[in-house]
């Protein structure tokens, strides 16, 4: 099993402000039950993926780095966000590379746009390959 540091959930309120301020201007909005649904979400990978802990604020990266997807529409925004966190906690089970999570999200993102928006089997690859290259 691996283990993830948990952050201060008392300031996830005042993130989602920030988050919220920041994704606006591209018509994006998190509403407190769409991020305590993808708190949930969270909960279910990486237990899913027998790992410990967990970073609520890999939820934030995750946001402020999919409104910039030319691939989706603002009523599948947060089901990216749901898509991504899979795909993070799931990549991350499947590798003992040690990369940060800011810059693991970004690698996922730029698999992600290499695919064309595709979150498919071959994305996975792509990621895990990606990697390996660390």
């Amino acid at each position: 099993m691996k283990y993830y540091v948990i952050k201060d959930n008392k300031s996830n309120s005042h993130q989602l402000v920030e988050v919220n301020s920041e994704i606006a201007a591209d018509g994006y909005f998190i509403s407190p039950e769409d991020f305590q649904h993808l708190q949930e979400v969270q909960q279910q990978a990486y237990k899913r993926n027998n790992l410990v802990d967990m970073n609520s604020n890999i939820i934030f990266t995750i946001a402020n780095i999919v409104k910039q997807s030319r691939y989706i529409h603002v009523d599948q925004y947060i089901t990216l966000i749901e898509d991504f966190i899979n795909l993070f906690y799931d990549c991350k089970s499947r590798t003992t590379k040690v990369i940060y999570d800011d810059e693991f999200v970004s690698m996922i993102y730029d698999c992600y746009i290499a695919r064309h928006g595709v979150i498919d089997l071959e994305l996975i690859q792509m990621i895990l390959k990606e990697l390996e290259k660390q």
